[in-house]
């Protein structure tokens, strides 16, 4: 941890050591003090931080004291407590941690509300666990939901327990994912009891449906201001009599905590397979994103950008305000040649 003092350097307060890696750049918050982490060991030797303080270990000691080799990939929830803000050097204490998610289960997202982690794991389907870590010595798992489903991203809706779950459904028997699924969880009565609220599952036409958002944890776009849920999508599909369906851009859903979530428009940044595949398009590209310059749900402009093009979009009257294709001189300079 580091501390930032009178606009000077920022300046080393305190050091600490975990069990194993963070799962993804997400997997961290901090509340009353304390550091939330959800991480993951795998077949490998890691230090064994729980006898850190009697081996004589310190914050700033680059060795290990004892290594211990970990037989199989286990999941964690671990608890570290931040020193006062006057110290320097000091040790981020590790106070307590859960690693009981059962056999073969791999946590693929992580929200923390409050002293709430809701916790979406893989296995086949995808259990949905809530953890309570108001205890800091004594953190438990307190309600598990089995669903057919892999949550790559968890949203919160609010600071109370409220989450928007966005991943792919899954087929019960092979584990393989047949379509995309968004799911609305509410939490605020009981967290012991997590149950899905709203969902909306959209199949996979002809298995070509990629909605991303298992590649980039920023693709999956929730827009509170507009009640929009956005997500990045690639359709690939070819029919026997020839034809088919091509799409690139984004599916944009409404969401309503008491209405559900459902299907508005799409965003197309691309809907011709020539384009891409005639090399119209340069090898650079920019990421799925989007921005809303509006606090009305009633409507407003969204802007997105994908692939090699920027639009921005009226989303009361679902069309397009304007436009910009990042290659367009491509095209005006016959750049433009097939594989």
């Amino acid at each position: 941890s580091f501390t930032i003092r009178n606009d000077g350097p920022a300046s080393a307060m305190g050091v600490g050591q975990m069990l194993g890696h963070p799962i993804n750049r997400y997997a961290m918050a901090e509340n009353n003090d304390f550091l939330y982490v959800a991480t993951r060991t795998r077949h490998s030797l890691v230090c064994n931080v729980t006898t850190a303080s009697t081996t004589g270990q310190t914050a700033t000691g680059n060795s290990c004291k004892e290594w211990v080799r970990v037989a199989q990939a286990e999941e964690h929830i671990e608890l570290l407590e931040f020193p006062p803000d006057s110290a320097t050097n000091a040790v981020l204490e590790r106070t307590g941690w859960i690693s009981d998610f059962g056999d073969m289960e791999q946590m693929y997202s992580v929200r923390f509300i409050g002293p709430t982690a809701f916790i979406s794991t893989v296995n086949q389907t995808g259990p949905f666990f809530t953890a309570d870590l108001s205890n800091v010595t004594d953190p438990y798992l307190v309600g598990t939901l089995n669903l057919p489903a892999l949550s790559n991203q968890l949203h919160s809706i609010s600071q109370e327990g409220q989450v928007l779950a966005v991943g792919e459904d899954v087929d019960e028997s092979t584990g393989l994912p047949v379509g995309v699924r968004l799911s609305y969880f509410d939490l605020r009565d009981d967290i012991s009891n997590p149950r899905e609220i709203h969902s909306l599952v959209e199949s996979m036409p002809d298995g070509q449906r990629d909605a991303q958002v298992q590649y980039d944890y920023r693709n999956s776009i929730y827009l509170d201001d507009l009640g929009l849920v956005l997500l990045p999508t690639a359709i690939t599909s070819y029919a026997a009599e020839g034809g088919g369906e091509f799409f690139k851009g984004f599916r944009v859903y409404e969401f309503d905590v008491d209405n559900g979530v459902g299907y508005k428009f799409n965003i197309s940044h691309s809907d011709d397979s020539s384009d891409v595949w005639s090399g119209c398009f340069s090898d650079a590209r920019v990421p799925a994103r989007a921005i809303s310059d509006t606090a009305d749900k009633g409507g407003g402009d969204l802007f997105t950008v994908n692939m090699h093009s920027a639009i921005m979009v009226d989303t009361s009257a679902k069309d397009t305000v304007w436009s910009i294709e990042f290659d367009a001189k491509r095209r005006e300079e016959e750049m433009c040649y097939s594989y």
